[in-house]
Formats: C-alpha cells, sequence, structure tokens
C-alpha cells in the first residue's frame, strides 16, 4: 500500500464541498444562516482529514487547504456583509419610501379631480339634486386608491382618516363657510413622508365655480 496510490483522506472532500456551498450560501445574504453551518462543517471536516492523513501517511494523502480557506471566508463573510447590508438598507429604504409616497400624490390628485368633476357634473343635471343626494351619489362610485391599489368608495365624513380616502360632506352658509348658500366639500388624504396632509375642494351648490388646492411632494 505504501508504494501504490494514496487515497483521499476521509473528510476532505466533504469539507471542500461544504467550504465552496458556504461562500454560494453567505453570498446570497438569505442563505447567511446556512453559510454559517456549513463553514463550520468545513472547518471540521477538514480538521479530521489532517488528523488522518497524519496518523496513516501510508494510507491517505494529505488534503489540500481548500476546505479549510473556504470554511474561514465562509465564516468571516456575514461579518463584513451584514453592517454593509445595515448602512445600505438604512439609506436605501427611507428614499425608496419617499419616492413612492411622492409618486402617489399625483395619481390621488388625479383621483381627486375626477371625483370634484363628477359633482359638477351632477349640479348640471335637470332637476338639479340636492347636495346631499349629490354627495350620496359620489358615495357610491369606486375609485382607485393609490395606497392600497384596491378599490374603495368615498367616505361620508368631514376628514378622511386614511391615506389615499376621500371624504364629502356639505357644508351650510352657517357653518362659515363663506358661501351664500350649502356647498359640496371634498378632501383628500395623502401621505407626505411620516405625517398626512389634506387637499380640499370647495363647490358652491347652485354655481359651477369650484376652488381645487392640490397637493404638492
Amino acid at each position: 500500500m505504501a508504494s501504490g496510490i494514496k487515497a483521499p483522506a476521509p473528510g476532505a472532500r466533504g469539507a471542500k464541498l461544504c467550504g465552496i456551498w458556504s461562500l454560494i450560501a453567505s453570498a446570497t445574504c438569505i442563505g447567511i444562516p446556512i453559510g454559517l453551518v456549513l463553514a463550520i462543517i468545513a472547518l471540521v471536516k477538514q480538521a479530521k482529514a489532517n488528523r488522518l492523513a497524519k496518523e496513516n501517511p501510508d494510507l491517505y494523502e494529505l488534503p489540500t487547504n481548500t476546505g479549510l480557506v473556504t470554511g474561514i471566508f465562509g465564516l468571516a463573510m456575514p461579518v463584513v456583509i451584514l453592517p454593509f447590508l445595515g448602512i445600505v438598507s438604512a439609506i436605501a429604504i427611507p428614499a425608496f419610501l419617499t419616492q413612492r409616497d411622492n409618486a402617489r400624490i399625483p395619481a390621488m390628485n388625479a383621483v381627486f379631480e375626477q371625483v370634484t368633476e363628477r359633482a359638477q357634473l351632477l349640479e348640471m343635471e335637470e332637476p338639479m339634486p340636492s347636495a346631499e343626494s349629490a354627495a350620496r351619489t359620489l358615495s357610491l362610485q369606486a375609485y382607485r386608491n393609490p395606497y392600497t391599489g384596491k378599490n374603495a368608495c368615498p367616505v361620508l365624513e368631514e376628514h378622511p382618516q386614511h391615506p389615499g380616502e376621500i371624504a364629502i360632506f356639505v357644508r351650510t352658509a352657517s357653518q362659515e363657510s363663506g358661501s351664500q348658500g350649502p356647498e359640496l366639500v371634498v378632501r383628500a388624504c395623502v401621505k407626505t413622508g411620516i405625517s398626512t396632509a389634506e387637499s380640499e375642494a370647495r363647490i358652491p351648490w347652485a354655481a359651477p365655480t369650484v376652488t381645487f388646492e392640490p397637493l404638492k411632494p
């Protein structure tokens, strides 16, 4: 056996494979826990292979250090990658959320304008419905909420409660609306950063004018 070809030490091939797969798993980020386990297994197998090769030099050839090197790198990579991912996430995620909210504001303004245009069309009907009747009609017409991506209907309340929500109510002259008669008020809620803001349209009922205040990012 001494003059023949020596067999690879038991565990040498497993150490190499586990070390390589630990690098791959750690590089994918989501496989870091698996990568750590494989790296430890690679180091254990490499140590076993080295010990057996030294104890039986006539039977086994001394394994290469591939399992040792890849195992060490497999353990070290998460230490480097995790802080890097934390820094990138701390910068990128808030910026992404801000840009997403800013992109939703024009979409919400477009929905807001559609609702006010529908209200004006109702005002021009013959016979002209009451402001209360128009508000109820508008509350039954669905629109697509830019924040949830789902269809929703305006609510018959004075203030919208959530981003993307539209509220409709009738305000009379006695409520210091500044008009001589009732007016239909449409309000929309959008998210600006960590807070919310409202946009309001006032439609004097019996006059075809509308005061529209769109929101800006």
